[in-house]
């Protein structure tokens, strides 16, 4: 588990515990001179106040969110020795037996707060030693009586300890995870972010590129009506000239094949109208017959020059002008 974290998730329970700890030993220094006197005032008093100092300090040095884990395990160590010192130098000076568990509330205290198992193992072994040490001066009587007290201890303090950093891991487990998820979905949030701009940067360029179609056929299609309305007025001044009946079927096939490319070019003229949004719709009856010779007379010599014979055939109907459709558009 990276360090990091896990000083992350340790350093509000740590600091906790000193502050605590701290403000107890305070009081206890401020209560030291109405209890004793001499050597003991001054031994007790002065570790207490060292006690104090330390835990208070170690407390505003963890304020810092970026604090390594090495220092929150000095910190609680630190803080285990202090109060482990202050008990066994004040049973040392007033040997009171009820007070023998204290040592074991030390050591759950210790398997709780503990920052890592490098430290609350060493912290629970010295205080559960010096309970058996202390008990062993009692006599045997309270001896016998304290081992079992301290053994209960000693699985209490393995079991707080087990509970309590399966709590962390779990939450640690779950923030890495949650920033993890987070990560990607930032990750997913620019990719797609990209692809909406890149999406955006070719529908511009496909719009670009429409719109510079639509002008080209539009400016193709009026160029080319230009030269091809001056050959149908040609044609149509030729019908009054003199001319042989294979002449004038010659001049009416130029004629139809004229209004036919006129109509090719309407159509694609047509088309950039549509790109544009500017088309109108407009219903036309016309002949289909017609229509049909039309295309005979524009393929027929086609055709022929490839030794093809081309027919198109049209119903009954469609000869007596029955047959009516739309036309496409209104020019």
């Amino acid at each position: 588990m990276p360090s990091k974290e896990l000083a992350a998730v340790y350093r509000p329970v740590v600091r906790g515990y000193l502050i605590a700890a701290g403000l107890y030993y305070v009081i206890i220094t401020a209560s030291h001179p109405f209890y004793e006197t001499g050597a003991a005032l001054v031994t007790l008093a002065g570790l207490s106040a060292v006690s104090a100092a330390v835990c208070l300090g170690c407390h505003r040095l963890l304020r810092n969110p970026a604090s390594a884990h090495l220092t929150l395990e000095m910190a609680a160590l630190a803080a285990n020795a202090l109060i482990l010192a202050n008990v066994v130098a004040y049973l040392s000076i007033h040997f009171e037996a009820p007070k023998l568990v204290y040592f074991v509330i030390m050591a759950l205290g210790f398997a709780t707060v503990g920052p890592s198992v490098r430290i609350l193992v060493p912290s629970v072994i010295l205080a559960l030693t010096a309970l058996v040490f202390f008990a062993g001066q009692a006599g045997p009587g309270v001896a016998g009586q304290y081992a079992f007290v301290g053994l209960a201890g000693a699985f209490g303090a393995i079991g707080l300890s087990t509970m309590t950093r399966g709590v962390v891991m779990r939450e640690l487990r779950a923030r890495l995870a949650a920033e993890a998820l987070n990560r990607q979905i930032e990750q997913e949030l620019a990719t797609n972010q990209a692809l909406r701009i890149q999406a955006q940067d070719l529908a511009r360029a496909a719009d670009a590129a429409n719109r510079s179609k639509t002008e080209f056929l539009a400016t193709m299609s009026h160029e080319l009506r230009t030269p091809l309305n001056g050959v149908l007025g040609m044609a149509q001044a030729m019908t009054t000239d003199p001319l042989s009946k294979p002449q004038r079927a010659r001049l009416v096939t130029i004629q139809d094949s004229g209004r036919a490319l006129l109509g090719i070019i309407n159509d694609v003229l047509d088309i950039s109208k549509i790109e544009a949004g500017r088309l109108e719709l407009s219903p036309t009856v016309f002949n289909m017959a017609g229509f049909a010779e039309d295309l005979a007379a524009l393929y027929g010599g086609l055709a022929q020059e490839r030794g093809l014979e081309f027919q198109l055939e049209t119903t009954p109907q469609a000869r007596a002008g029955g047959a009516a459709t739309r036309c496409a558009c209104a020019r």
